[in-house]
């Protein structure tokens, strides 16, 4: 874990708190709690909120060749869930296979200080399929970048 204290207001500016295992037998469990204060002059221009989040992510061999992966991001501040994949994955010697369910909220892109903005984003889902011949390419989402992406530790060998 670590803190971030700001030494002329005395207050705490960010901390974070994490936890993350990963077992020879492929086993993978993150934990973490992220809290940022804004900054005062920001608070007094935009109104914007201090940022709340925590994230849980797990991958578990379930065989030699089948393997789940899920992850959690939450706002506490939203009191709702930001993001969530549930995936489940085939490895055998010659081919792969993944099948993933996404929920995500939108990306924001506009203008940082509009509180109604913040929101009002959307949730958005989808479902992911990915199949590698192995040695010669992939077809459908390229689901071990997401994934990579967004657990971290994860890694396509298992």
């Amino acid at each position: 874990g670590k803190i971030q204290w700001d030494t002329e207001l005395h207050r705490m500016v960010s901390s974070y708190a994490g936890f993350s295992f990963r077992s020879p037998q492929a086993y993978l469990i993150n934990l973490f709690h992220i809290v940022e204060r804004a900054p005062v002059s920001y608070l007094e221009l935009t109104r914007l909120e201090n940022k709340r989040l925590s994230h849980a992510s797990i991958a578990v061999p379930l065989s030699p060749h089948w393997r789940i992966v899920g992850l959690w991001n939450y706002d506490w501040n939203r009191q709702e869930s930001i993001e969530s994949v549930a995936a489940v994955e085939y490895n055998g010697c010659c081919w792969n296979a993944k099948l993933a369910y996404r929920e995500f909220i939108d990306t924001f892109r506009g203008t940082e200080n509009s509180q109604q903005a913040y929101r009002a984003l959307r949730k958005r889902s989808g479902i992911f399929i990915e199949f590698q011949l192995k040695g010669l390419g992939n077809i459908g989402s390229d689901l071990a970048k997401l994934l990579g992406r967004t657990v971290p530790g994860f890694s396509d060998q298992y």
